[in-house]
């Protein structure tokens, strides 16, 4: 799914299972680009779009796009000299342990899902 900043739907598209939701995006994109190809688009998009797909949207779609993420999203453990204890701030960046923390305009997508 792909919404305006107002939440507004721009695109859907139902994939099967064994689609993954990157080349599922590209699909919609494509039809999208191809639709209303005079849309310059900014997109928002989660760590999960990182990398290969944000630099395919980049050069193939020619639209800009801004990952939108924790600041603490790839913490997945620390490096400690032996006899050092983590700190009650590096505890909390572990999931399970973080707190609430509002995400630049990624609620605007959740509330169309919901």
């Amino acid at each position: 799914m792909i919404v305006d900043t107002q939440g507004l739907l721009l695109g859907v598209k139902v994939l099967p299972a064994n689609i993954t939701d990157r080349e599922g995006s590209q699909q919609l994109l494509k039809e999208l680009r191809q639709n209303q190809p005079q849309m310059k688009l900014h997109l928002f998009a989660d760590g999960g779009y990182k990398g290969k797909w944000e630099g395919w949207v980049k050069t193939t779609l020619g639209y800009t796009v801004e990952i939108v993420q924790r600041s603490d999203a790839n913490t997945r453990g620390y490096w400690l000299p032996e006899g050092q204890e983590l700190t009650e701030e590096q505890i909390n960046t572990f999931r399970g342990h973080r707190g609430f923390m509002v995400i630049k305009k990624r609620w605007i997508v959740e509330r169309s899902f919901a």
